[in-house]
């Protein structure tokens, strides 16, 4: 056999096995088995799944994002975020699940919209339910509002500025105290609890900093038995108090 001949044989044979090696990695190594969903309730696990177009079984090259996201977005409660692949079966999702956190009266005593804390839409009535949980939110000058699609303000920012302080406040664990907001002013929000504190945080810059701090002031005053009266706290550390 010719020197020349040998080669072309040798390197051939390497490229059946390179190709043999890549089917199984495609079909039987890279192969989907677990997918993780993160920022979704129990009950609805199955759901988001569903809709993302995920199967386990397919293979981990094969998964496309974009179809992901149109999946899950076509579902107003929900907001694809993003994803992360783990070598090599298994694909993680983050996903934003929109829940009631907000309760909008319509201009003159009209419809009540329950919204998510980002301003999606989520029902319309004519009577609220008083204890739904949700915050009140008073002052916005509304453009636009619907079943199914985001909040559209006038003044541009302005809803922007309610979704920080809701997710904030969801961050540090006592979004569940706050009754009302009051949004008329972005740069000067303030907040109700339902003790009946009320907060004044200035805008919506430096949340943690100031809505931690109202936290520690809050606490202080509920151990020493006050109830009611104003919190300032328009800069980052620090807050007065002033009694009822």
């Amino acid at each position: 056999m010719r020197k020349g001949m040998k080669t072309i044989m040798i390197a051939a044979v390497a490229a059946v096995l390179l190709l043999s090696a890549a089917f199984v990695i495609h079909e039987k190594v890279a192969v989907i088995q677990h997918v993780l969903l993160a920022g979704v309730s129990d009950e609805n696990l199955l759901k988001v799944y569903n809709l993302s177009g995920l199967k386990t079984g397919m293979s981990y090259f094969d998964v496309d994002e974009n179809t992901i996201r149109k999946g899950i977005n076509s579902d107003y409660h929900y907001v694809y975020q993003s994803l992360e692949k783990i070598w090599p079966d298994t694909v993680v999702l983050y996903v934003q699940e929109q829940t009631p956190a907000l309760n909008i009266q319509e201009g003159g005593g009209g419809r009540r919209f329950v919204t998510s804390s980002s301003g999606v839409v989520l029902s319309v009535s004519n009577v609220l339910d008083e204890d739904n949980g949700c915050i009140y939110v008073n002052g916005l000058n509304i453009r636009d509002i619907r079943e199914h699609s985001r909040v559209v303000c006038m003044e541009e920012g302005q809803f922007d500025s309610v979704t920080a302080v809701v997710e904030e406040l969801r961050a540090q664990g006592w979004v569940t105290e706050i009754a009302s907001m009051d949004a008329s002013r972005t740069e000067s929000l303030t907040l109700t609890t339902r003790d009946g504190h009320t907060i004044r945080i200035g805008n919506a810059q430096s949340l943690r900093g100031k809505l931690g701090t109202v936290r520690a002031v809050l606490m202080e005053l509920r151990a020493r038995g006050l109830q009611g009266g104003t919190i300032e706290a328009t800069v980052p550390g620090e807050a007065s108090y002033l009694p009822r």
